[in-house]
């Protein structure tokens, strides 16, 4: 799980993987691990693919396919978000860095943006964390099936899904707590359906474009 002002949903993984790391975005996992020198490089290109399809809505062409790796200081998980308002989850721990494969249909992600009504859903995806804990870092691995749940091309509700953690009791455990709360009672539903809107119709135009 991760935290908001580091990403928007992952970046591009709005549409992926990026609802789960956006509730850990709006409760904090943590990082004091060095970034990779082309992570931010990575990210960018995959949200430009994203974004191409997104805009361009062209049935044929690859795929997206993406290998992203992103890392999260302790500071700046557990400072809440950009208006300055805390985390409704406290993260306990120290920084944080995962990465995973994000894989998904043009066809399908064309459909959920274009569509009167379209439920967006992911196959299994393996989000391989390190999160440093009692001053050792600690493998995490988190398997979640997002869905996104689209009414004429806007994103309406959004399920995490979480199907199995691997990791430290007390890191497991949050992390559980974070995702029955979101998929029950969305804690954190309203900021992650913004970002995901936002990112469509505000961030994939710019990106395209090259603003």
């Amino acid at each position: 799980m991760i935290a908001k002002a580091p990403i928007t949903l992952l970046k591009c993984v709005t549409i992926a993987l990026g609802t789960v790391l956006l509730a850990a975005q709006y409760s904090s996992l943590a990082s004091a691990l060095e970034p990779g020198k082309d992570e931010k490089k990575h990210l960018k290109a995959c949200e430009r693919q994203l974004c191409k399809i997104i805009v361009g809505k062209q049935p044929t062409g690859p795929d997206l396919s993406c290998a992203l790796k992103k890392t999260w200081s302790k500071k700046t998980l557990t400072q809440g978000n950009k208006k300055g308002k805390k985390s409704r989850v406290s993260w306990l721990f120290g920084d944080a860095q995962c990465q995973t494969n994000i894989s998904l249909s043009r066809a399908a992600i064309i459909s959920a943006v274009s569509g009167r009504k379209f439920k967006l859903w992911l196959p299994p995806q393996t989000v391989n964390c390190k999160v440093v804990r009692s001053d050792k870092i600690r493998p995490v691995t988190i398997v979640v099936e997002p869905e996104i749940k689209f009414k004429n091309g806007v994103a309406k509700k959004v399920w995490l899904n979480v199907r199995k953690v691997d990791g430290p009791s007390d890191v497991k455990g949050l992390i559980w707590t974070v995702a029955k709360l979101e998929d029950s009672i969305g804690i954190f539903h309203r900021p992650m359906i913004k970002q995901i809107n936002k990112f469509i119709q505000q961030k994939c135009p710019k990106a395209v474009s090259g603003n």
